[in-house]
């Protein structure tokens, strides 16, 4: 929930050493702590009985962040912890989806990235993904419905804090992609998506430690040139740009749904615009301040990147008979914060009394 030890502890009226005690599993709190620390964290009281599965105890990649300038702080560690639960607890929902329903199967190709890869040979593996799918050389305009398709997990968070655009992990054998939903820049969005699909096929490999200051430059460099690559195929998106201008890129930004500073990046990079010609249009987008989120034109003609799975999941349940939506919250014991996000539903809002209490009667 992003709460600091010392902030539960003046909610419940403790010391910051009792809650740290509860935390590492040292003491317990009484029942009435209890009771009074689940109101705080607003989860239900059975979310602290309840165990975690195995595979996500047991089976868990690193964790991917795509962020702007990281540094190390308080903040962004908490940043990193409040990341990794929430993306446990997505997979604990979708884990348990998966013991009613019959969800999409994993479908990655099996790539390696060279360390020392160059556009040319990251434009080849991109290429390779895109026939694996059967996209052909054209925009990708329902990019989630893609990924989720494939078996890629889709989930949304806010990290508070505009520095942190997206992470990725595997979880048990799942590969889950998180978008941050604090800028709602849907180019950017899609960008950070296929960043994020480079380091589930490629990066996995590396350990929480490997993914340190000295290898996330060269990483994110690989993510970044996929991502160009894997939306803007080098010979169809190449042979559209005729006016190299800033207005020629922002004329094929809704075909594509690439954000025109991406554009310019794939354009040196394919040495179909020069270093003086890059940096002078980049002096234009400064002047038209381009850079801050939704700060680009055309963004909201680009299509939004949807989240199917869970929704979808949620109507299955109910069509079937299965389960009702007000049922979801006392089924599955998690925070109803997370459970609105994730399933997209504000179950704060669903009170299963009142709809219990609806008596059918006749009029005289």
């Amino acid at each position: 929930m992003g709460f600091s030890k010392t902030e539960v502890a003046n909610s419940l009226e403790v010391s910051p050493s009792a809650v740290a005690q509860w935390e590492s599993g040292v003491k317990n709190p009484s029942m009435d702590n209890l009771i009074r620390l689940a109101s705080v964290l607003r989860v239900p009281l059975g979310f602290f009985f309840k165990p975690i599965p195995d595979e996500i105890l047991s089976t868990k990649g690193p964790l991917s962040f795509r962020a702007v300038t990281p540094t190390k702080s308080a903040s962004v560690n908490r940043i990193k912890r409040r990341s990794q639960r929430f993306s446990e607890l997505t997979a604990e929902i979708f884990i348990w989806l998966g013991e009613m329903l019959k969800l999409p199967a994993l479908n990655l190709p099996e790539m390696e990235i060279p360390k020392d890869a160059g556009i040319q040979k990251i434009d080849e593996l991109a290429a390779e993904l895109r026939r694996f799918w059967n996209l052909g050389q054209g925009p990708i305009l329902k990019l989630g419905e893609l990924l989720e398709s494939n078996g890629i997990v889709i989930n949304r968070m806010s990290f508070g804090d505009e520095r942190y655009d997206a992470f990725s992990q595997v979880i048990g054998g799942r590969s889950y992609i998180f978008l941050g939903a604090d800028k709602n820049d849907r180019a950017r969005t899609r960008f950070d998506g296929c960043h994020e699909l480079a380091h589930l096929i490629f990066h996995q490999h590396f350990s929480e430690s490997e993914l340190g200051e000295a290898a996330t430059m060269e990483i994110e460099k690989q993510a970044h040139r996929f991502a160009s690559s894997f939306l803007l195929p080098t010979d169809s998106f190449g042979r559209e740009i005729v006016d190299t201008s800033l207005n020629g890129f922002l004329r094929l930004k809704p075909k594509w749904g690439v954000s025109v500073q991406a554009m310019l990046v794939w354009a040196k990079e394919h040495k179909i615009i020069d270093e003086e010609e890059y940096d002078d249009l980049q002096k234009h987008v400064d002047k038209r301040k381009w850079r801050r989120p939704k700060g680009e034109s055309l963004d909201g003609h680009i299509p939004e990147v949807r989240r199917s799975i869970f929704p979808k999941a949620l109507q299955a349940l109910e069509e079937n008979n299965i389960l009702k939506q007000c049922d979801i919250p006392t089924s599955l014991e998690l925070p109803v914060s997370v459970l609105s996000q994730t399933f997209d539903v504000n179950f704060e809002e669903i009170d299963p009394v009142k709809i219990g209490n609806i008596i059918p009667f006749k009029m005289q």
